[in-house]
């Protein structure tokens, strides 16, 4: 018997799914749902940046980056791949597409830290 993810008739040899398919039941049925990338800007809970396609249309079943955090790639793992902002920056938005979503702390002010998503980090700057 095949597992999710697997397909090959009852009592043969289990083979996995083919690219962008996938089997979510055990037994030897068909690999019939499609899978497709999430956009730039969003990750999936799924593997290697993947989600259930329930409408050709739909991505439902992506999530945008956290605030403090883009991404500009649609072949990403998960929000592991969410780039952080550099230290001195910030972004409030979810589902940033670019570094330049990025924005530098108020002048005077700056923070060490990455991925940071709002400018009540930035603390002022002691000579």
């Amino acid at each position: 018997m095949c597992n999710a993810g697997s397909t090959g008739a009852d009592g043969s040899v289990c083979t996995l799914c083919d690219a962008g398919k996938y089997k979510s039941d055990i037994g030897g049925g068909p690999c019939d749902i499609v899978l497709i990338l999430c956009p730039p800007g969003k990750y999936s809970l799924c593997p290697h940046g993947l989600h259930l396609e329930f409408n050709k249309d739909s991505t439902s079943g992506c999530q945008n980056c956290p605030s403090g955090t883009f991404n500009n790639k649609s072949t990403f793992k998960g929000v592991q791949d969410c780039t952080p902002c550099n230290r001195g920056t910030f972004n409030p938005h979810p589902g940033s597409l670019s570094v330049d979503s990025c924005q530098d702390c108020p002048v005077g002010k700056f923070h060490t830290s990455l991925g940071i998503s709002n400018s009540f980090s930035c603390k002022k700057c002691v000579c």
